[in-house]
């Protein structure tokens, strides 16, 4: 008891009874409100001799300490002040535990704590108190009386367990009073197997799992195989008759309504395909390229007997690699709609002569005349040279004749594409025509010219600034920085 307490107790009780009887209770106080006893004062710990003095002088009904006296020395607020006195009569009327050893040759089984409160799996169950108890062992941190193989080690491992597997029927008050196990011991037991346990705890809930799942995965292969009470005293004849509609069950999931779909459509593509191959009015599309390119090859023959002239001799040079680079096979095949006559060739050589008067570079192609590029460009204003499609919407198409006698002639002249350079100069010329007429007039006043004086500085301030900029510029290289020391301390604190 401090001295504080003391003085507390002599000014609150007037008479040397009341005092004895509160010193007494104070003392009693403390020992059945400590830490783990339930009986927590909270806040209102402070007020406990004024309370003790009030309870005195309550038992001894002498009226020496009113309640309004002691609740004013406590220091205490009212409310705080009543619930500690409730606390403090509980505990003090509160009987102690009968922490009395068990009889002689009590000893406390597994076993025999399964056989009272559990009925089932007492093989698991004892599997897995074994394991704890086992762990505890191994860890060495039970020491005394409290070691197992004792009673309170097999207790707290009862119970430990059962709560672990949610046993309701397991009272772990009931069984140390039984056993008369303190508080003390029961805690530091329970606290070493919360924290050497864990590994077996999450073995024990995997188990449990596994047990269950292996419970549910029986049930569900088990019930088609065990038959009911009722179809045990059926006859024979009426067992097959019950079992005879379970294996017609699944076909009956796939109703007829469902089945037709499937069933005809194969029946429809199997008479369709016989159809479509004997239809000879339309022919699928590789086999249409196929005569395409026959119809190509055989005009190409018939005609070769009729043109037995210089020109054939002319027809020959398109395959050269000149022209084969120069003009692909695609790109020669829309050539017939350039309206090209055979008899502008002078001589039968005269395709040679052209190939060789055919520009090899960009300066010898601008060097022609524009006369000549007109020339070429009212012969070919529609199709563009690049594509490699024939454009089947050309006016002029001449005949099959004629498109094999042109195309040793085309080349010739087609090399020099001026349309190319008209590409080039086309764009040229339209960003110069939208160059001038983007040219604004002469007098022209910004429309938000009016507000620009809200976003300017004031003069005044601006002069004022440099100034000081200029004092402070001078200052810190006569004087130093003022916050010198600060960055050099960051720096060697690693922070800036």
């Amino acid at each position: 008891m401090s001295r504080i307490e003391i003085l507390t107790l002599k000014r609150l009780c007037s008479k040397q009874e009341t005092h004895a009887q509160a010193i007494e209770i104070l003392n009693a106080t403390k020992l059945k409100t400590g830490s783990g006893t339930g009986y927590d004062l909270g806040q209102g710990a402070s007020g406990l001799p004024a309370i003790c003095a009030y309870i005195a002088s309550e038992r001894l009904n002498n009226n020496d300490v009113a309640k309004k006296v002691a609740q004013t020395a406590s220091c205490l607020a009212p409310k705080i002040f009543e619930s500690t006195l409730a606390t403090v009569k509980a505990a003090l009327l509160a009987k102690p535990k009968d922490t009395a050893r068990p009889k002689r040759g009590m000893i406390a089984t597994y076993e025999d704590l399964i056989s009272r409160f559990i009925s089932r799996r007492t093989e698991f169950m004892i599997e897995c108190m074994e394991d704890t108890e086992k762990t505890l062992v191994e860890s060495k941190e039970l020491k005394g009386k409290v070691a197992p193989p004792s009673n309170v080690a097999t207790v707290v491992v009862f119970c430990w367990v059962g709560k672990l597997l949610n046993l309701k029927k397991v009272n772990p008050d009931a069984l140390q009073e039984e056993f008369g196990i303190s508080d003390k011991d029961w805690n530091t037991v329970t606290e070493v197997i919360d924290s050497t346990c864990r590994l077996v705890e999450k073995d024990i809930r995997l188990r449990v799992t596994a047990l269950r799942e292996g419970l549910k995965n029986g049930k569900m292969e088990g019930t088609p195989a065990t038959p009911s009470g009722k179809a045990a005293q059926r006859s024979p004849a009426q067992r097959v008759s019950a079992l005879v509609p379970p294996p017609r069950s699944p076909p009956k999931t796939q109703t007829p309504s469902r089945l037709p779909p499937p069933s005809r459509s194969p029946s429809k593509s199997a008479l369709k395909a016989p159809s479509v191959e004997a239809s000879p009015s339309k022919t699928p599309t590789h086999k249409r390229k196929v005569v395409f390119s026959t119809v190509a090859e055989d005009g190409s023959e018939f005609d070769g007997p009729d043109l037995e002239t210089p020109s054939r001799k002319k027809r020959k040079l398109t395959g050269s690699p000149v022209k084969l680079n120069l003009f692909p096979t695609s790109a020669a095949k829309p050539l017939p709609a350039l309206n090209l006559k055979p008899g502008s060739r002078s001589t039968p050589s005269s395709s040679r002569v052209k190939l060789d008067d055919i520009p090899e570079s960009a300066a010898e192609a601008s060097a022609e005349s524009n006369a000549e590029l007109d020339d070429v460009e009212v012969d070919m204003p529609i199709i563009p040279i690049p594509t490699t499609t024939p454009t089947p919407s050309t006016p002029r198409r001449p005949r099959k004749s004629a498109a094999n006698t042109n195309p040793p002639h085309t080349p010739s002249e087609y090399y020099g594409t001026p349309s190319r350079s008209v590409k080039k100069h086309q764009p040229m010329s339209r960003a110069t025509e939208q160059e001038e007429e983007v040219v604004m007039p002469r007098r022209t006043r910004p429309v938000l010219a009016a507000y620009k004086q809200w976003i300017a500085l004031d003069p005044r301030l601006e002069r004022e600034l440099r100034l000081a900029e200029v004092a402070k510029t001078s200052l810190v290289e006569k004087f130093g920085h003022p916050f010198e020391h600060l960055r050099s301390a960051a720096v060697e604190a690693g922070v800036a």
